[in-house]
């Protein structure tokens, strides 16, 4: 997860990660916020951080996701 106004780790060293992941055939996920810097400041952004994160955890640990819900949709109106 990376904030695209980030200050102080550039997007393009994030995107490098994820080219090196995959040309490695390892799974990777980016998540870009158009309107975030080097922290998440709005809570639709970290509403999307912590299902992100929770899809994840559960992927790697064989553990339940909430999946989607009402407030994701009205995160996504806002």
């Amino acid at each position: 997860m990376h904030g695209v106004h980030d200050p102080r780790v550039k997007v393009s060293q994030s995107l490098q990660m994820a080219e090196a992941l995959r040309a490695n055939r390892k799974p990777v996920e980016l998540v870009l916020f158009d309107k975030a810097g080097h922290g998440l400041q709005s809570w639709q952004d970290n509403l999307m951080a912590y299902r992100k994160t929770e899809d994840f955890l559960a992927k790697c640990l064989g553990g339940r996701t909430g999946g989607f819900n009402f407030f994701e949709l009205g995160a996504k109106l806002f």
